[in-house]
């Protein structure tokens, strides 16, 4: 069970954009179960630039494909530099032209559709965690790893990846490697920290420093 995350009405709060009445319903629902509040919603251009302006808030989970004259990337490309804000990529494109242009806005974290109700707590407890560091300066930001780091350079990059939510396959497109490839540098990750999975391996990264 995914404990609960104390963000009250005087925070910011979260922005769900969405055009999807039915998924947006879900993910603000989600929301409302982890204790995250205020919670926004915006499907239109106008909509999404007032309520970003207005409210600031300090995660936004966005879906790729709005049906807009601009889609959720081009959004971000306008407004990431606004304020410092989480955000979280949600789409059924996993084609990799459309990761890289993701990829291009930085964003904290990307999920595909159809994602299950575990996930996407999993994606937003690890984003509550990522802002929780920046606003109380965590150690794990501002100083060095106290554990040595014991992945290769590559590897370091496929956790990046890993994090973001990104799959082998995708991980293979954006570093120019094999898929195959990409699957080993994931077993040998998992090998080096110890680790049964990537959850594991990637709050092992960033308890320790070696993710920000």
């Amino acid at each position: 069970m995914t404990k609960d995350i104390l963000i009250n009405n005087e925070s910011n709060g979260a922005l769900v954009i969405e055009d999807e009445l039915m998924v947006a319903e879900h993910i603000m629902t989600c929301l409302e179960m982890m204790k995250i509040a205020p919670i926004h919603f915006a499907n239109t251009v106008d909509q999404i630039s007032n309520c970003i302006k207005t409210h600031r808030p300090w995660l936004i989970v966005c879906d790729v494909n709005l049906g807009q004259p601009l889609d959720g990337i081009q959004l971000m490309q306008i407004h990431r530099n606004h304020h410092p804000f989480i955000l979280i990529y949600l789409t059924a494109f996993g084609n990799f032209p459309t990761v890289q242009r993701a990829l291009a806005t930085n964003p904290d974290f990307y999920l595909l559709k159809p994602f299950t109700n575990s996930q996407l707590q999993i994606i937003i407890r690890q984003a509550f965690d990522k802002w929780l560091r920046i606003q109380k300066s965590d150690p794990l930001i501002l100083k060095p790893p106290t554990t040595p780091n014991p992945l290769s350079k590559r590897e370091q990059e496929v956790l990046e990846l890993v994090h973001k939510g990104l799959l082998s396959k995708e991980i293979a497109y954006v570093l120019q490697i094999s898929e195959t490839t990409a699957q080993t540098h994931r077993k040998h990750l998992l090998e080096k920290c110890n680790c049964n999975n990537t959850h594991e391996a990637v709050y092992l990264a960033l308890k320790n420093g070696w993710l920000q």
